[in-house]
């Protein structure tokens, strides 16, 4: 009778280098991927928001920002699921257990579907009922028109892609997040079309914000079906995989995701509601649009760094402390470096840039082009820090101190708007930020990594 023979240490170390080796070349072409795709996304804003703020004008454009970022606030109506699917795939596919895998998906799936109608029988019930115009300081007739169906477009959409981005999720849990994002790159091209079509045939707010919210979802819609009745078979959703015990476990971690994410979805959306609703939707045009063109380089380091989430997820459960250490002191620079010269660069000619872009529409001030670049430096660095707090489920920490920042932002900005105006608005984010967040959260990542 012959017996396996034990493992020795060069053995482990092989296996050890081996995963090393495909984790970081899956890790790179999904930030690739990512970047790319967010290229073509931040070339379709580039040209589309300078078309859609002169077709609309700056009232009804920025009351479209408004609603938008109303509806962000509320991306974490999937109660977290989606991000707790991705660590349980991420810890599955480390231990090589497929089965787990579909279970996961297929529990979640029918959780998200849940979720997507209740929210569409809730807002059916009650989206009459809202006095959408008194509340967000609308006086012209056209908008006050538009608001209360352009609101029921974008919460039908909303509803619609919180069981529809089940496939991203799976798909960043077995760290190939690339697929998702080039659908998404489709989906961007997809929306750009469309709203060019709606403003050349004089469609209403409704029909842009269809355009431009639903073709990302039927990107989504492609992804799931091409991935599962391809690559993805083995975890399509299956009613008779269904597990009670391990939705409960989804539920319970996706309850600590869902308050990191409410302040992340608090934290990007409440500044565009806080200044329409002290200053009015046309101030707002006047803060977004400097905001999302120095958004652009934070964006594509966010979507860089996030593959390295499942990443870090299986390099812990195979034991490589160092493959993790060394990777968030490369991830922390890299970020600091980009969002550095992005800054400095958009100091100088942002300006310039964003009046040649809005033919003159929005002139903003250098203070303001300083305080925004100070904000995004700080957000660059601190997802960096907060990818592997995530993928180590530490939670807690992003919980308490993403509490006490966003806190001190809110209060600070309903306390100076009055005082200096809304310029000071990314002032009192990024030093909130800097302050609560960032500087704690930093100490807590190199706690892990030790």
């Amino acid at each position: 009778m012959t017996t396996t023979p034990p493992r020795t240490t060069e053995d482990t170390s092989g296996d050890l280098t081996y995963h090393k080796v495909a984790r970081e070349r899956r890790a790179f072409i999904s930030a690739v991927a990512a970047t790319a795709a967010k290229l073509v996304n931040v070339a379709t804003l580039l040209v589309s928001i300078p078309l859609v703020l002169n077709y609309l004008g700056p009232e009804r454009y920025g009351l479209w920002l408004v609603m938008s970022s109303s509806i962000y606030i509320l991306s974490f109506a999937d109660l977290g699921i989606g991000n707790a699917l991705i660590a349980f795939v991420a810890d599955a596919y480390g231990k090589d257990d497929r089965n787990e895998i579909r279970a996961a998906v297929s529990t979640a799936a029918l959780i998200l579907a849940a979720l997507s109608t209740i929210i569409l029988l809730v807002f059916g019930i009650v989206g009459n009922l809202v006095p959408w115009s008194n509340w967000f300081n609308v006086l012209s007739e056209p908008a006050i028109s538009e608001i209360g169906p352009g609101f029921a477009v974008l919460v039908g959409c909303l509803a619609l892609s919180i069981p529809l981005n089940l496939t991203s999720c799976l798909q960043s849990g077995l760290q190939q997040s690339f697929r998702a994002n080039l659908w998404a790159a489709f989906g961007s091209l997809l929306g750009l079309s469309t709203v060019l079509v709606a403003i050349h045939y004089g469609a209403s707010l409704p029909w842009i914000a269809l355009a431009s919210a639903g073709s990302p979802l039927f990107a989504s819609l492609i992804n799931g079906i091409v991935f599962f009745t391809n690559r993805g078979q083995d975890f399509a959703p299956n009613l008779k995989f269904v597990s009670l015990s391990l939705g409960k476990r989804l539920v319970t971690a996706g309850s600590a995701f869902l308050g990191v994410q409410i302040m992340v979805a608090v934290n990007v959306a409440s500044d565009n509601l806080i200044i329409g609703r002290m200053s009015g939707p046309e101030h707002v045009t006047a803060f977004a649009v400097p905001e999302r063109l120095f958004g652009l380089a934070p964006m594509l380091i966010h979507l860089a760094l996030q593959p390295l989430w499942p990443a870090y997820s299986e390099a812990r459960v195979r034991g490589d402390p160092d493959w993790i250490r060394k990777t968030l002191r490369r991830s922390f620079l890299t970020a600091l470096a980009v969002s550095v010269v992005s800054a400095v660069l958009l100091l100088i000619f942002g300006r310039r840039i964003i009046e040649i872009w809005t033919s003159g529409a929005v002139s903003p001030s250098l203070y303001l082009l300083a305080g925004l670049g100070l904000w995004k430096v700080v957000d660059s660095i601190e997802f960096a820090v907060t990818v592997l707090l995530s993928s180590a489920r530490m939670l807690k920490p992003q919980l308490v101190f993403g509490f006490i920042a966003m806190s001190a932002a809110i209060s600070g900005k309903l306390l100076f708007i009055p005082l200096v105006g809304p310029d000071v608005v990314p002032w009192v984010s990024g030093v909130a930020r800097l302050l609560f967040s960032l500087i704690p959260l930093y100490l807590f990542s190199r706690s892990i990594t030790r």
